[in-house]
């Protein structure tokens, strides 16, 4: 992403990949999400296309997405009242979620770097407080490219990426907090569209947010049918709530499909027969072992014991059991049994957020 300057008002560049396809997916989805009213439900937490165009580098033709400028959601929530508003962060970013399914859409890489919060204030901060903060920020000037043997990968005036909004906000207000938190769903490069695209065409998201049934596919070395629906993204979701709220299950050491798998029958539900016979296929197919699959399917766990067990202590999650039925009704081994979302967005736990927003 790269920070513009226009009269008056900050914006986002982000320049695709080359690539044949034009427009790019991501592109066509933003375009075919900004025909529908902005007043739908979920339609204000679906990151906001202002313009775009094309150019040509180094490596093809780019296209361009010129957007507004958001921060990470995991720093501007730590400048936030998390008791009073994480219900209000989790209803909006379900409510996004649940827009884009409404249309179509299947997001498909739903980890926290895709979840930003706007940043009006930003609209504060003069040009000169940015070029002053730091020496090595400066104007670039748009060229023509170099010639075939000259180009290079990258260009001579690129820095190092760094949240500049936000460290320069924190400098500039030390005392900010948001009025309201919006959040905004980003990065629809993997996206897929109903009727247009097949959903998963590869895989960028962390291991520990990825659904079940993706890594069995990967397991399998991609022998399996991918079988993958929307419901992906639901089991996403709730991964990518329990790490903003410090409670990851899935931890970042899981770096392989078999840890995540068992792990899941101890947090999620003991492993489901056909889960069981599924990946044991999978296993001799490959010629490797499925001791791991009979110790995960033999598991009884007390799932409720072990949920109270490691959050028993949280204090800042008001309704901390309503919290975690909701979190648990996401995440289900069977696709099928993860409930839509907008069932999701009626759970009891989000009854007191629709009381005060009714007033």
């Amino acid at each position: 992403m790269w920070l513009i300057v226009l009269p008056r008002k900050y914006v986002a560049l982000k320049i695709i990949v080359a690539r044949e396809e034009r427009p790019s997916r991501e592109l066509r989805i933003i375009l075919s999400l900004g025909e529908i009213s902005a007043n739908q439900p979920g339609a204000r937490h679906i990151v906001g296309l202002l313009d775009d165009f094309n150019i040509v580098g180094p490596n093809g033709t780019h296209s361009v997405l010129v957007m507004e400028v958001l921060a990470p959601a995991s720093e501007v929530l730590s400048t936030c009242d998390f008791a009073k508003d994480w219900k209000l962060f989790c209803h909006q970013l379900l409510s996004g979620a649940a827009f884009l399914y409404e249309h179509g859409i299947t997001h498909a890489d739903l980890h926290p770097g895709n979840v930003a919060l706007t940043l009006p204030i930003l609209q504060e901060l003069s040009e000169e407080d940015i070029m002053a903060w730091d020496p090595e920020i400066r104007t670039c000037i748009h060229r023509q490219p170099l010639e075939q043997k000259e180009r290079a990968s990258l260009p001579p005036y690129t820095v190092a990426a760094f949240e500049a909004p936000l460290i320069l906000i924190r400098e500039k207000f030390p005392d900010y907090k948001p009025d309201e938190l919006c959040v905004k769903i980003l990065d629809f490069g993997t996206a897929s569209q109903v009727g247009v695209d097949i959903i998963g065409p590869s895989v960028h998201t962390p291991l520990r947010f990825c659904a079940p049934e993706i890594l069995a596919w990967q397991l399998s070395e991609k022998s399996i049918t991918r079988n993958w629906t929307y419901k992906c993204d639901i089991w996403t979701l709730a991964c990518v709530i329990l790490d903003f709220a410090d409670m990851s299950i899935f931890k970042e050491g899981s770096r392989d499909q078999r840890t995540l798998l068992t792990e899941m029958a101890r947090w999620v539900n003991n492993l489901p027969e056909d889960w069981f016979r599924r990946l044991v296929a999978i296993s001799k197919r490959r010629g490797s072992e499925s001791l791991r699959w009979e110790y995960a399917h033999g598991i009884k766990s007390d799932i409720d014991a072990n949920w109270k067990k490691e959050y028993r202590d949280e204090k800042s999650i008001a309704e901390l059991g309503d919290f975690i039925a909701l979190m648990r009704r996401m995440l289900k081994f069977e696709p099928d049994e993860r409930p839509p979302l907008s069932e999701l967005l009626r759970d009891s736990w989000f009854d007191s957020f629709r009381d005060k927003t009714s007033r």
